[in-house]
């Protein structure tokens, strides 16, 4: 999922459906609908007022009136979504066996730049963007490497001790930490983003799919199919601590932050007499 803040506007993938679901966030209601091959992943850059959207082997791109510009065919299935607003560039999780790894997309041109070869699928990607490196988890392996975007290589692979299934993770800049929640066992691993070296753990909720951290508070938001909401105080660079476990909803995995609206964003599935919809959470200061 992806805020258009400027626009009021909320982008929802429904692989099951088919569609790119559309909301209007000041009336709360479904706005369009707009017809999608096995949509995974969505993200709208305000600075080049596109939206764009991985679609089974496809990177769609969308301008700012959701009018389609090109679907590039990225030759392998695609999942995973985040764009370096410095360099101008997507870069694309690839999950196709034999193709996995990472495309590299210039924008707003819409050109592949580069493919980055992985040992496995990758499962979330936190860009550094004053070292122009990415950190992509690989769960299969339990690992986490890191990448020199400008090399356009992998320079480095962190195995996580005592943890794997690895899916979301984020990224403190400033302090030089990085967030990665593990399915196995369910928790957080504050890393060095310098040596790799995990300096903290902190439990979290099970089946962990997508991860936040609020600049503004210091705060970790984690979502995942464990049915709530893991909120992780940052106390300072190598001390966390578990602040709230907010209930949301069975399965209720996938997530989006917006800090201009202080608001998580949390897509709740149908099943149990429950409809499918988005539920909104205000961040308390």
């Amino acid at each position: 999922m992806s805020v258009d803040d400027q626009h009021h506007r909320l982008f929802a993938p429904a692989p099951a459906d088919g569609m790119l679901e559309v909301v209007d966030l000041t009336s709360g209601k479904l706005w369009r609908s707009l017809p999608a091959k096995r949509p995974t992943t969505a993200l709208y850059a305000p600075d080049t007022r596109q939206l764009y959207l991985t679609s089974g082997r496809d990177l769609v791109i969308y301008d700012d009136t959701l009018r389609l510009i090109a679907s590039i065919d990225l030759h392998s299935r695609l999942d995973e979504l985040q764009y370096d607003a410095s360099a101008r560039e997507l870069i694309i999780g690839r999950m196709s066996p034999g193709e996995t790894g990472i495309a590299i997309v210039t924008v707003p041109a819409g050109k592949l730049a580069a493919t980055v070869t992985l040992p496995s699928s990758p499962q979330g990607l936190a860009i550094e963007p004053g070292a122009r490196r990415l950190f992509v988890n690989l769960p299969d392996d339990g690992a986490v490497v890191v990448i020199d975007l400008q090399k356009r290589k992998a320079v480095a692979t962190w195995k996580l001790k005592g943890a794997s299934d690895n899916f979301p993770i984020a990224l403190s800049e400033k302090d030089g930490r990085l967030f990665v929640a593990t399915r196995a066992p369910a928790e957080m691993l504050a890393i060095d983003a310098r040596t790799g070296r995990t300096i903290a753990r902190v439990p979290c909720v099970d089946d962990a799919d997508d991860m936040w951290y609020d600049a503004a508070r210091s705060r970790i938001y984690i979502s995942g199919g464990g049915g709530f909401l893991s909120v992780i105080q940052q106390q300072g660079p190598d001390r966390y601590r578990s602040l709230d476990q907010v209930r949301t909803a069975p399965h209720a995995s996938n997530s989006t932050f917006s800090s201009r609206t202080k608001s998580l964003y949390i897509g709740v599935p149908p099943g149990n007499n429950q409809v499918a919809e988005i539920a909104v959470y205000r961040i308390a200061p």
